[in-house]
């Protein structure tokens, strides 16, 4: 008969240590599975109950109408294209438009241009004073048509029209005998 080797003391602790982590392992595995069926099983059992506490009544909201934007602007009436001529680097050219709301919002103003090269384009809100507009020149991104003393768009309300200046302005780089078009856009974005 062969001969049994019985394992060596720290061959048994190690096996009892393995016992008894695979024992805590399963006390664990248990809790959790025990604690997510009792949690179940209550949160089941108050499905039903959420109908006592519900209500509902119809309320006549009225009549809901989109409002009109609508913007036409004009040259002043004595506007000459004669005044954009002969402009050398440096010198500016004014002339008004009016801007009339003819939709039934009111709405905020806003200015975008393009130029040729040599040309820039600048607007303000108001009457055009005798010298040059200060700011930035107009670029092809919208930006707010204010007036030179308050900073925020202007407003116009429905059926009200607004005067503003335009400018257009030769800059250092004007070829000699260069003509431009320049386009301005006006806007109005809808305010409260």
């Amino acid at each position: 008969m062969p001969e049994q080797c019985s394992p060596s003391p720290q061959t048994r602790r190690a096996r009892r240590a393995g016992v008894r982590r695979a024992r805590r392992l399963r006390a664990v595995v248990m809790s959790t599975l025990a604690a997510t069926a009792l949690l179940f099983l209550a949160l089941s059992g108050t499905s039903g109950s959420y109908a006592l506490w519900e209500d509902d009544t119809v309320v006549d909201a009225g009549t809901v109408r989109a409002g009109t934007a609508a913007l036409t602007a004009s040259w002043s009436a004595d506007h000459d294209d004669v005044a954009w001529s002969n402009l050398l680097p440096g010198e500016s050219a004014r002339a008004s438009i009016t801007v009339e709301n003819t939709g039934d919002v009111p709405l905020a103003l806003n200015a975008a241009a393009t130029t040729a090269a040599g040309f820039e384009l600048r607007a303000t809100a108001g009457a055009c004073p005798a010298t040059a507009l200060p700011g930035e020149a107009l670029s092809e991104s919208s930006a707010a048509l204010a007036s030179t003393d308050v900073p925020d768009a202007v407003v116009v309300q429905p059926g009200q029209s607004t005067e503003a200046c335009v400018e257009v302005r030769a800059t250092s780089a004007l070829t000699p005998a260069a003509q431009a078009a320049f386009t301005l856009t006006v806007s109005g974005t809808q305010v409260r």
